[in-house]
């Protein structure tokens, strides 16, 4: 929300800060970094005050780019051993 004329005056002289706008949800002062929605009026502080905890977390949880082949290092070094395992085995029993 856009501050008042007089509150914003009242910042700036007290305390030396120049503010135009507060969180609409929390009321904490917003200076150059704010988070905004497409379409939606308001001006929030941070994701959280925007979207909330949950969403937040969701968001956080999802993985992003290439699945993996592998799920931890053990497996990548069980499948490395086995493929050259494999032609050892078919030419020692050749013989």
């Amino acid at each position: 929300m856009i501050l008042p004329v007089e509150v914003r005056e009242r910042l700036q002289i007290e305390h030396g800060i120049y503010v135009i706008e507060a969180c609409n949800k929390c009321g904490s002062l917003i200076g150059p970094v704010r988070w905004t929605r497409a379409g939606e009026p308001g001006t929030w502080c941070s994701a959280i005050c925007r979207d909330g905890v949950e969403a937040v977390a969701a968001r956080e949880h999802r993985q992003s780019g290439r699945p993996r082949k592998y799920e931890s290092n053990a497996d990548r070094q069980r499948a490395y051993r086995r493929s050259r395992l494999r032609p050892l085995r078919n030419t020692l029993a050749a013989v």
